[in-house]
């Protein structure tokens, strides 16, 4: 079952209320410490491939209310 937006209920689940490392992340996302140390700063943009793979290993849906677009808008 996927769901919508990132809330604490798949790590409640998952990890038995155990907050996860960032090993553990590596591991269930596949993406670099680096990386996963950005999305969870949430202070540098990272791409949107990296936002859905990140969800996905969460069975979350990623949605453009999840994100925001550091592009401009074209006229």
């Amino acid at each position: 079952m996927l769901t919508t937006g990132i809330t604490e209920e798949p790590e409640i689940e998952a990890n038995r209320e155990q907050p996860y490392t960032l090993e553990d992340l590596n591991e269930l996302t596949g993406l670099s410490l680096h990386t996963l140390s950005r999305v969870l700063r949430r202070k540098t943009p990272v791409d949107q491939r990296t936002l859905q793979d990140y969800f996905s290993a969460f069975n979350l849906i990623l949605t453009p209310r999840d994100y925001t677009s550091s592009l401009p808008i074209l006229k």
